[in-house]
């Protein structure tokens, strides 16, 4: 089953590594408003993120985001 949704994700993405890349690059840009937003509030409550709900992984966010069509890969002739 899980093996399928991946194969899907391939699929939109063109490629494996194309989706690894992209998602990579969200998952860290997630992770940098998360620590942003904790040092912003004083450390407290890390872990849940109101822009996020419930803590949950960047990777988690991101791919879900990508499957959702709200993270596009763009090609280098697309910048």
């Amino acid at each position: 089953m899980i093996f399928k949704e991946f194969q899907g994700l391939v699929n939109k993405a063109g490629s494996r590594y194309g989706l690894i890349i992209s998602v990579t690059k969200r998952a860290r840009d997630i992770q940098d408003k998360i620590i942003r937003d904790a040092q912003e509030k004083g450390g407290k409550d890390a872990d849940k993120n109101p822009a996020y709900g419930d803590y949950q992984k960047p990777v988690s966010i991101a791919t879900r985001e990508f499957a959702d069509g709200k993270l596009n890969i763009l090609k280098n002739d697309e910048e």
